[in-house]
């Protein structure tokens, strides 16, 4: 039996001779219990590879490989633009932009996939792990975007990965939280400014903001509702992909309560497949994420209205109202689609009607005894 490599120390530095390779560097430095104990380390760590390399050879397999196989799994599905481009950035290639414009000039960073791109589309499948995409999500966050998007599509593509056997396991779990969060923030955007944003909308988005103001639907929901979800004799969207259905075996019902709306939607289904996304964008395309942002950002910049009044704010006004028109809890939850009722409290407590009407007979008591005056509603 062949005995076990061990590290010695040669020429300045802590060598073995490991897996054919005679003198192969462990750590480099002198003589002493510090890098001794670094070099044993290093080998155990060799040897783990090695281990893993008898047991699963795809470790090898380049990275743009894997993604081309991923994807195909994905063709035609709505969340396959998405993966595409999200995983095509983190390669270092954006294709659009190559297909637009082959040569590169000054400026154009196509080649390293813009502003986030890592160049590793001929990495081996283990390269990928999370220090890599730690660094990826950090220069996103420099740029002041969210990483959120980014870490789904990679952790679904590794899951992927070991699911069939590519790899054995990976460690992008062990992320920094604070990367890959969605970034969500708690903002209620007021009634006339959600009137300002949707009279200021045109075209497809304007249909859009319509649905998501009269469902509160989430916008990821809305981008990849399909036509087979339609349910037209009932007026309403049944949704068997939902996250809910892991957690109550029921899918989340979503009533088209307008006509508006419920034509809207025939019209979008028209005779298309029933697999194939019910809201296209101007150029028949699915709505892809950044587009769907991008043409956010635009009308409410161009409006001038805070920036925390994102697209997903349209959601928290639509639940507010819901409970201010007196709807029990339980129903609100079933509109939104929500398990756990004490996600509500977020929209309870924003716009308190009854909390305003006790400060207002409180200030009421005070004023009597000629502290303040009398409050707003009781002024002349």
């Amino acid at each position: 039996m062949a005995r076990p490599p061990k590290p010695y120390y040669s020429r300045n530095a802590w060598r073995t001779d490991f897996a054919g390779v005679k003198n192969r560097v462990l750590v480099r430095g002198p003589q002493n219990a510090e890098t001794r104990f670094q070099a044993e380390k290093e080998l155990l760590r060799l040897r783990e590879e090695a281990r893993l390399f008898r047991q699963c050879p795809t470790l090898e397999t380049p990275f743009a490989v894997v993604v081309e196989q991923f994807l195909e799994n994905y063709a035609g599905r709505p969340a396959y633009q998405d993966f595409s481009n999200e995983l095509h950035w983190f390669m270092g290639l954006d294709l659009a932009s190559a297909s637009d414009n082959p040569v590169r000039r000054a400026g154009n960073n196509v080649v390293h996939g813009g502003r986030f791109g890592v160049p590793c589309k001929a990495w081996p499948i283990r390269q990928i792990n999370a220090e890599v995409v730690e660094g990826y999500l950090q220069r996103r966050k420099a740029a002041g975007l969210s990483g959120y998007h980014a870490f789904v599509t990679l952790r679904t593509l590794m899951n992927w990965a070991v699911k069939k056997k590519v790899i054995p396991s990976h460690d992008l779990d062990s992320i920094d939280p604070a990367l890959r969060r969605k970034g969500r923030r708690h903002y209620l955007p007021a009634d006339d400014d959600v009137v300002h944003v949707f009279e200021g909308a045109k075209g497809r988005l304007k249909d859009l903001l319509l649905v998501y103001m009269t469902t509160g639907i989430r916008p990821s929901e809305l981008r990849t509702v399909t036509i087979d979800e339609f349910d037209r004799p009932n007026r309403q969207w049944v949704l068997w992909r939902h996250k809910v259905v892991h957690r109550t075996g029921r899918p989340k019902i979503v009533p088209l309560a307008t006509d508006a709306v419920y034509r809207l939607c025939l019209n979008s289904a028209g005779d298309r497949p029933g697999d194939q996304t019910l809201f296209l964008n101007s150029q028949g395309e699915p709505w892809t994420y950044n587009a769907l942002r991008l043409r956010w950002y635009r009308l409410r910049n161009g409006l001038k209205l805070d920036r925390r009044f994102s697209l997903y704010c349209l959601r928290h006004w639509y639940l507010t109202v819901a409970l201010e028109s007196g709807e029990s809890e339980t129903m609100v939850a079933e509109l939104a689609g929500h398990t756990d009722r004490a996600t509500l409290d977020f929209y309870k407590k924003i716009r308190n009607g009854p909390l305003h009407q006790a400060a207002s007979r409180v200030t009421a008591s005070i004023a009597r005894a000629g502290i303040g005056g009398p409050p707003p509603s009781l002024q002349a």
